[in-house]
């Protein structure tokens, strides 16, 4: 059985049960070769690897753009290559090597005494050119702050007050991708990766982080850009950091924008922080990532998503769509537990004190259908210069509401 029949297609499935089939893609590959022949003769003779490489793995396989989903085409690729057409044509120093049956560090010892003599002998390839503006489309950049760098989506075919849309905990910039996109053609407008999520650098740690560190990074990145005012739009805890980006710079934020923003206090914020954020433990049989799958997808039906009773149903129409479902989990797998420090984070946040000293012109945005409603009401009576709008059931259409407001500081 050649690779074209044996290799499948990775798609996210309702039940999670991809992932689970990856766990066991990743297991087999260190214990057959090729992995879907079973037999003495196909056994790897190795160490199956520790259960946090394994979860390395799966993290480097969901981490590009299509999340996995063409992972075959490059194993065909390889399995039908045909190497011995090309190998007599090479003009540059090759060492091929092979694991041994004996010793599996020959090898790498061989690789790593060619590497050394060679280093150096190629000439210095040209600095990468920057990133160009793609026309009609977000496109992506890295932005130079202390200690590393921040990814960011742009789109700048037309001359405006740059919007900054930014995503929540436990997300990245694929979460407000509708959003973002929404915004071509009648915008500038940017999304940042926070700080440890999507594709950005961690630079700000596990420990004693508070919204006004990501509020600080983002002001850093606006520096480097060049960008001495923009307006802002957060969702859910996204939002606090566009409110504390408007308390340590009033003058950078021009308006602001906060949807599904909320409060957690007294016994409510205990059972929350306690709950709602589990670790990510790597155990050898896969089942965390189990874990992660029905984690994002219940929070789709319930508020808190632990809180599976009739109590914690969301009344509105079920918002568990596989293709969501999946770029959420991974989005949470490429962050790691960086997740519990930004939702943390964002639960211990004083919102109704914060709004109450912020001077920019602030609308506070929600759905019918949010548990937090109440929270995101008081919210807009605390704020002296907020006004309340209640948003479409179909968040692709947000952007297009917030227009009327950030257009009404043009004037």
């Amino acid at each position: 059985k050649g690779a074209r029949d044996a290799i499948p297609l990775f798609e996210p499935k309702w039940d999670g049960s991809h992932f689970a089939w990856l766990w066991a893609y990743l297991r087999e590959e260190n214990c057959f070769s090729p992995w879907w022949i079973k037999r003495a003769d196909t056994r790897i003779n190795q160490d199956m690897p520790s259960a946090d490489e394994l979860h390395n793995r799966l993290i480097e396989f969901v981490a590009g753009r299509d999340q996995g989903r063409s992972y075959h085409q490059g194993i065909i690729s390889a399995f039908e290559f045909k190497p011995s057409a090309y190998i007599s044509k090479l003009t540059v120093p090759m060492l091929q090597t092979g694991l041994s049956a004996r010793d599996e560090h020959l090898s790498q010892a061989q690789v790593i005494e060619f590497l050394a003599a060679h280093i150096g002998r190629a000439d210095v390839p040209p600095p990468a050119p920057r990133a160009k503006p793609i026309f009609n489309a977000l496109w992506d950049d890295f932005v130079s702050v202390p200690g590393g760098q921040l990814h960011v989506q742009r789109n700048s075919d037309v001359s405006t007050m740059p919007l900054l849309v930014q995503h929540d905990a436990a997300s990245s910039t694929g979460t407000v991708d509708p959003i973002t996109r929404s915004f071509i053609g009648k915008r500038t407008v940017l999304a940042f990766d926070m700080p440890g999520s999507g594709e950005s650098d961690n630079i700000i740690g596990y420990d004693n982080i508070d919204v006004e560190h990501y509020a600080q990074v983002l002001h850093a990145a606006l520096e480097t850009l060049g960008l001495d005012k923009v307006d802002f739009y957060g969702m859910w805890g996204g939002g606090f950091v566009g409110l504390d980006l408007a308390l340590i710079k009033p003058k950078q934020v021009r308006r602001l924008v906060m949807s599904n923003v909320f409060e957690h206090i007294g016994e409510e914020q205990r059972l929350i922080q306690a709950n709602y954020t589990p670790e990510i433990m790597p155990v050898w049989h896969g089942g965390h990532v189990m874990q992660c799958w029905h984690q994002m997808r219940d929070q789709g039906i319930y508020y808190p998503w632990f809180d599976r009773t009739i109590r914690g149903v969301i009344p509105r129409e079920p918002f568990i769509e596989t293709q969501m479902v999946h770029e959420r989990v991974c989005s949470l797998l490429k962050a790691g537990n960086m997740y519990r420090t930004a939702y943390q984070s964002h639960f211990r946040y004083p919102t109704y004190e914060k709004l109450k000293r912020s001077t920019v012109p602030t609308l506070i945005a929600t759905t019918t259908w949010d548990p937090n409603n109440p929270h995101t009401q008081a919210a807009a009576k605390a704020a002296p210069n907020a006004q309340l709008q209640y948003l479409d059931d179909d968040f692709t259409k947000w952007g297009e509401s917030f227009m009327p407001f950030l257009e009404a500081g043009d004037h």
